[in-house]
């Protein structure tokens, strides 16, 4: 299949995977990941963002001035992606670094106006392009998934 850089169109009910490797969860998992994944990139592309950058921005948003290594945490991001995704960030605005007052040696990460404005509009993006994913899937289908992924991800 080829990789579309304009517009993404994949959704599971359109991928093809050959009977024998449906037998592989990990296969199908990884094939839906990456896909989704592609599909959000190229949405948020003309935003001159990728969807680890909204992971950042969302985990910003909703945290109270966490440093870098409490943010790859709670995304399991090693220590040097998170470094990195932090300096794509402050170079576009996004973010900032602020020294911590209560450790002097640590960075606290703050979102900018220009990041909170940006992380809703990619939230609107994402919720297109999530539900145009899994337009295949029922209502209940959708939530059953996104129950049972969290659970199987918060067991491991």
């Amino acid at each position: 299949m080829e990789i579309s850089r304009r517009k993404p169109k994949a959704s599971i009910a359109e991928v093809r995977i050959h009977p024998v490797l449906q037998q592989y969860l990990g296969y199908c998992l990884g094939k839906a990941g990456a896909i989704m994944r592609r599909n959000l990139n190229v949405a948020f592309a003309e935003y001159g963002v990728e969807a680890k950058h909204f992971a950042v921005l969302r985990v910003l948003g909703d945290s109270n001035q966490p440093n870098q290594l409490a943010i790859g945490l709670d995304m399991g991001v090693d220590k040097a992606t998170m470094v990195k995704l932090i300096d794509d960030l402050e170079a576009k605005g996004l973010v900032e670094r602020i020294v911590d007052p209560a450790d002097r040696r640590a960075k606290l990460i703050t979102i900018s106006r220009r990041g909170r404005g940006l992380a809703k509009t990619l939230e609107s993006v994402r919720d297109s392009v999530e539900s145009d994913f899994l337009r295949g899937l029922s209502l209940r289908e959708k939530h059953t998934l996104r129950k049972t992924l969290t659970k199987l991800v918060g067991a491991l």
